[in-house]
């Protein structure tokens, strides 16, 4: 049986629990698990080369956090998906991200903006490939997401932000429908005006592109999440 986790990478010369954590973390906020997936403990253990107790406490502490919500007998998922937890997920992004940018528009360099723009490219040529690599383009999405707040240097911010993207990062999983690669051309669109409002450092309009950006990808994720229910 094949399995349905995504590529982790086994113990390395650290704290086991420090490095479990970090990737279980990492994976969820790109979207590398799908809402309502279950976390099997010995399955993760096998994944990582360790003991059962690093992955059991770092899934404690994504459970205290809300990325996970736990069940009886120890097991664990991640959080199921709701419309409501959607819309106050937004709403937080909205008020938090949108904070983020117009900082970083006071602050942003020449080297910023290319880099962002790289990140923008990369995004782009993989939604001109005949099959889109959902996995890749998310992960360029959360790089080019979070190195536009962290020109913010707010590490109190960024903080707030990582917490909404762990809680936030499964729904990005339902981006996997018919109509998915229109959303994220969309998006894409979405990302060269935040490049050039932050070029421009014309805060309103990088912040009405992030915040196009997000409610046009909320949406996709409700319909997708419509089809399903449907289907």
């Amino acid at each position: 049986m094949s399995s349905t986790l995504p590529e982790l990478k086994s113990f390395e010369a650290k704290s086991s629990l420090q490095h479990v954590f970090q990737e279980l973390k990492d994976a969820i906020m790109m979207g590398e698990f799908a809402p309502g997936q279950k976390f099997r403990i010995d399955e993760f253990a096998q994944v990582f080369k360790t003991s059962h107790m690093p992955v059991r406490e770092a899934i404690n502490q994504l459970t205290i956090i809300g990325a996970l919500e736990s069940h009886p007998r120890r097991s664990a998922s991640i959080v199921a998906f709701s419309p409501q937890r959607l819309d106050d997920l937004m709403d937080l992004r909205l008020a938090v991200e949108g904070r983020a940018i117009e900082c970083a528009v006071e602050k942003v360099t020449a080297e910023d903006i290319a880099t962002l723009t790289a990140f923008r490219a990369q995004m782009d040529q993989l939604l001109q490939s005949e099959t889109l690599n959902l996995k890749a383009y998310l992960r360029l999405n959360q790089q080019f997401h979070f190195s536009i707040y962290a020109i913010a240097d707010n590490p109190q911010l960024m903080d707030v932000i990582e917490l909404a993207w762990l809680r936030y990062g499964p729904m990005l999983n339902m981006l996997n429908g018919g109509s998915a690669r229109d959303a994220l051309m969309s998006g894409n669109d979405d990302h060269m005006e935040m490049i050039e409002g932050l070029r421009t450092r014309d805060a309103q309009r990088a912040k009405d592109a992030l915040r196009s950006d997000l409610l046009d990808a909320a949406a996709t994720i409700c319909a997708r999440n419509d089809e399903l229910e449907a289907g």
